[in-house]
């Protein structure tokens, strides 16, 4: 384990997720759990991963570099999600490019260094709504699959939870963010009406 003092966490040398610190192992208890975990919740999930837009919000920072190229604690930011969702069971990907989409696809590769498949579709129309991207790359699904950002970090037990709601034909599971302190644009955040708890 490799400790990250600034942010008294620590990163699992194995599997690059975030521990809560107290375990003494070399692989957190989380991804130790993943090699006990039945075959049939892991068999066919794949994940989409919409990485097409040129980041407007974030351009101050990246200056003209793809927002998933930027860094985060030793790894780009699209690296920590191909993990993150790795760590969840995942193993095969299509990634929608747009913008700058030739540098990101030399970047990441066939996949093979993340131990993971990956698939590219090209969205010339990058400048348009997310939901271009998901419609060009519908042919590469045919059961449920999981829909991820480029540029959004989760915790892996979030997806590995989702796989395994049962889920009928036309529902489908969206995980949010609770927590708007931590939102750089408020305004322009897809938000979701929760009704209950």
């Amino acid at each position: 384990l490799t400790a990250l003092n600034d942010l008294h966490m620590i990163v699992c040398a194995d599997c690059l997720c975030f521990c809560n610190g107290k375990s003494k192992t070399t692989i957190c208890p989380f991804h130790k759990s993943l090699a006990h975990m039945p075959n049939y919740l892991l068999k066919n999930m794949k994940a989409l991963i919409i990485a097409a837009g040129n980041g407007t919000r974030m351009q101050p920072v990246t200056q003209g570099r793809h927002k998933s190229l930027m860094p985060l604690l030793g790894l780009k930011i699209i690296e920590r999600v191909i993990f993150g969702a790795k760590e969840a069971g995942i193993s095969e990907f299509v990634i929608v490019t747009g913008y700058k989409g030739k540098k990101l696809q030399k970047f990441i590769g066939t996949g093979k260094k993340f131990g993971v498949s990956i698939t590219f579709v090209q969205n010339n129309d990058w400048e348009k709504a997310n939901g271009i991207s998901a419609l060009l790359a519908k042919n590469h699904f045919k059961e449920n699959f999981a829909l991820l950002m480029s540029d959004h970090v989760f915790n892996p037990r979030t997806l590995y939870k989702i796989q395994k709601l049962k889920l009928k034909g036309d529902e489908c599971a969206l995980a949010i963010d609770k927590n708007l302190d931590t939102v750089l644009d408020v305004e322009d955040t897809t938000k979701v009406l929760v009704k209950g708890k």
